[in-house]
């Protein structure tokens, strides 16, 4: 591995420092010991004065060592800040601090996707914001009568077993009310929802064509306890075929599920 710059500087600061250190010490021994020749000093007055200027050398190194590992410690803070300073510019987007910051931004991602929309949803879809299924429908089509037909991939991941028997209703009826916003529109081709038993994991993701998106930890309509949206295109196109290969070949039709599952 080869040796970054910041620690060849930091190895040429510490060799010169010694270096320093070494000659002073020299210098000031020959020093005492020429003065105390030249005056003829007693060994009391040797003694005296070799104590203050060893105590004086000491806290000179010790000041030294001080400087030395402040340096060190900001250099390193520096590194750190410049390192989260590269993720998010490398990446791009945004932090969302709230739900509201969120439900803001998700319009203008559905509106700039030409091709694929792709969502993975924890528990229930009924934590989108509301009116989010309309937008994605109007969406689609609008881009129809321009000639583009949008994809909409929306699963649905939840441990359905673990539900009580009145959650397994409302799970139910919930998904089938995102789904009408759709079947109501003639969208039924484009859209297709998916249903993924497994317990979940509690993040959320949007998937917007294979250029953005977003992560969320959402655990209920009008409550968001993080989330981000990337612009990395590279790792965008990772996530659309984790999404295509795994998720959704691991997943059911809901319609196929639901018969399973009356």
């Amino acid at each position: 591995m080869k040796e970054s710059i910041a620690n060849k500087i930091l190895k040429v600061i510490d060799t010169t420092f010694l270096l320093i250190s070494s000659v002073v010490i020299v210098v000031v021994s020959l020093s005492a010991t020429y003065i105390a020749l030249v005056y003829n000093w007693s060994l009391k007055d040797i003694l005296i004065y070799g104590i203050g200027v060893d105590g004086t050398m000491l806290g000179l190194i010790g000041l030294g060592i001080v400087l030395d590992r402040t340096l060190r410690l900001r250099g390193i803070e520096q590194d750190i800040k410049r390192i989260d300073s590269s993720l998010k510019n490398g990446m791009g987007g945004k932090d969302f601090t709230s739900y509201r910051d969120m439900e803001i931004a998700l319009p203008s991602q559905i509106s700039d996707t030409e091709y694929h929309l792709r969502y993975l949803l924890m528990n229930t879809c009924s934590k989108l914001p509301p009116n989010h299924a309309e937008e994605i429908a109007n969406h689609l089509i609008n881009m129809r009568r321009s000639g583009i037909q949008i994809k909409c991939d929306l699963v649905i991941a939840a441990d359905y077993k673990s539900l009580s028997a009145s959650s397994q209703v409302k799970f139910k009826e919930d998904i089938e009310a995102c789904f009408k916003v759709f079947s109501d529109r003639g969208l039924q081709k484009l859209v297709t929802i998916y249903m993924l038993e497994v317990i979940p994991s509690g993040l959320d993701i949007f998937i917007y064509d294979r250029r953005q998106y977003i992560v969320a930890l959402m655990p209920d309509q009008g409550v968001l306890q993080w989330g981000r949206l990337f612009n990395d295109h590279v790792l965008a196109e990772r996530m659309s075929d984790w999404f295509d290969e795994y998720i959704v070949k691991h997943s059911k039709l809901f319609d196929e599920w639901k018969v399973a599952h009356p």
